[in-house]
């Protein structure tokens, strides 16, 4: 008899893709940022370490000031803690572009993260100078 098909609605055919090629050959080639964002989310929700370590590589060397926000909330959204990290990291050190400061004002629906960048950045900033 014919089993039913077995259906992961979370994840889309290109990215399934992309982990079977990594589990045939321990590798991934050619991966977009886009793809790579949702191939880091997938290797998450599956437990693949070195996958999701592939995919922050490739996504560090791409994100730049007008998609560092997008990806701070698509990481806060899926709980990719990894991701959410170089985003937070990159914003911090661009914290004055103004492509971030625009962006900010784009996170009024995610006020965590707008907290969460506050309490990093006033934790990294340098004490004031004792008298």
């Amino acid at each position: 008899g014919g089993q039913p098909p077995i259906e992961i609605s979370e994840v889309s055919h290109a990215v399934f893709l992309k982990v079977l090629e990594f589990l045939y050959t321990d590798t991934v080639r050619e991966i977009s940022l886009d793809i790579g964002i949702h191939l880091m989310i997938a290797s998450e929700h599956f437990m693949l370490d070195r996958l999701k370590a592939l995919c922050e590589d490739r996504i560090r060397r791409d994100v730049h000031e007008t998609n560092a926000i997008g990806i701070l909330v698509a990481s806060h959204q899926h709980n990719a803690t990894g991701l959410k990290d170089i985003a937070l990291e990159f914003i911090l050190r661009h914290l004055t572009e103004p492509a971030i400061m625009i962006g900010l004002s784009d996170l009024k629906t995610e006020p965590d993260l707008l907290v969460e960048i506050i309490q990093r950045n006033s934790s990294s900033a340098p004490s004031p100078p004792s008298r």
